[in-house]
């Protein structure tokens, strides 16, 4: 674990999980969503390095309950991948919010590679005014409709870039982007439908990801 201050006053945490990033082609920075923490996002980076992609889950210090504060969020991610990663390729990923975060990071970032989006968000418009600034190769997974992914509205900005590729998940809520899957989500998002159960979609989302991180251009 680590942190450093971000440019807006706010210390930013981070984990990192091997392997060493030196040795790989790119690295994977993954940030959690709205008002949630590291810890719902290590399953993701665990198994991610598993697979020799060096990952690192990221803070968004700068939300509050009343202001997401998203592109102060992106200035960070992007602030952090350079000063842990300088010269790097980066695969900029984020789920719900964080997926905003780190769409507007990777439209900034020079080393930005590539965008994987788990079931990401907008606000704002802001991932909309940001699309079509760079030709990046893309994955957005997403759930079915509801207001904790805002009615898929990310989907409207996603389809604008022609390197994205978009992939609804059957029988997948909001929640199940979480890893470790945390039960109480599903009080406000509900959970899967009738015919999958929550490993059945959480080792999909894992399969799905890891091959596609596997085979980004760079590596």
């Amino acid at each position: 674990p680590g942190s450093m201050p971000g440019k807006y006053r706010c210390e930013v945490h981070y984990e990192q999980y091997g392997p060493d990033a030196d040795t790989a082609t790119a690295v994977v920075v993954l940030t959690h969503g709205f008002m949630r923490q590291l810890k719902h996002m290590r399953g993701w980076a665990q198994h991610w390095s598993s697979w020799g992609l060096p990952t690192t889950i990221v803070s968004l210090c700068n939300s509050t309950l009343i202001n997401g504060h998203h592109q102060r969020n992106a200035e960070d991610l992007a602030h952090l991948a350079k000063r842990l990663y300088p010269g790097q390729p980066v695969i900029f990923s984020g789920f719900s919010a964080g997926g905003l975060a780190a769409w507007l990071a990777a439209n900034d970032a020079p080393a930005a590679m590539a965008y994987l989006g788990l079931d990401p968000v907008d606000s704002g418009k802001l991932a909309e005014r940001a699309s079509n600034r760079r030709p990046l190769p893309g994955l957005i997974l997403y759930a079915r409709a509801s207001m904790c992914n805002a009615r898929n509205n990310f989907l409207r900005s996603a389809r604008q870039q022609p390197g994205f590729a978009l992939l609804a998940i059957t029988g997948a809520s909001h929640c199940h982007f979480e890893l470790p899957f945390d039960r109480r989500c599903t009080w406000v998002c509900g959970g899967p439908s009738a015919e999958r159960s929550n490993e059945e979609i959480q080792r999909e989302l894992l399969g799905i990801t890891t091959q596609w991180l596997l085979n980004t251009p760079a590596r």
